[in-house]
This record gives C-alpha cells, structure tokens and sequence, in this order.
C-alpha cells in the first residue's frame, strides 16, 4: 500500500492528538475514503478498540476484502 508503516503511524498520531484535545471521543466513527483492502484502517482498529473505523472505496471487491480481512483479524470495530 503507497501510505504504508509511516502513513498509519501518522494517522494514529492525528487520532490521539484528536483524543487529547477533547474532539474525538470514545465510540467514535473514524472513516477512511479510498480505503482500499483495509491496509490503513485495520491496524487503526486494532490500536484503537474503543473506535470505530468504516472503510469507503469506489471498488466493492476491496470492500469485501476490507470486511473478511477485519473478520479474520476479530476487529469487530473496522469495517
């Protein structure tokens, strides 16, 4: 995946800045647009149980990949 280790460290980095200051609160939705088979947001699911994170991309096929990859994993959080 072109955003690779650095472009989840990144994210999770965002998502905690978020968490500090108050606007991302636990149960909130996280969504990834053009998220592909789930490379960026399952590993985000999995450090960040208490969220949740939903995956949009034009192409149905990596959608369903996303989903069984998640259901694999037991993140009942990443979708």
């Amino acid at each position: 995946d072109h955003r690779g280790l650095r472009g989840v460290e990144a994210f999770a980095a965002a998502v905690r800045t978020l968490e500090a200051e108050g606007r991302l609160k636990e149960g909130a939705t996280v969504v990834d647009f053009g998220c592909g088979s789930g490379n960026m947001i399952l590993p985000l699911a999995a450090v960040f149980p208490h969220l949740k994170f939903v995956g949009v991309d034009m192409r149905r096929e990596t959608v369903r990949i996303l989903r069984e990859r998640a259901a694999s994993a037991g993140l009942t959080n990443g979708q």
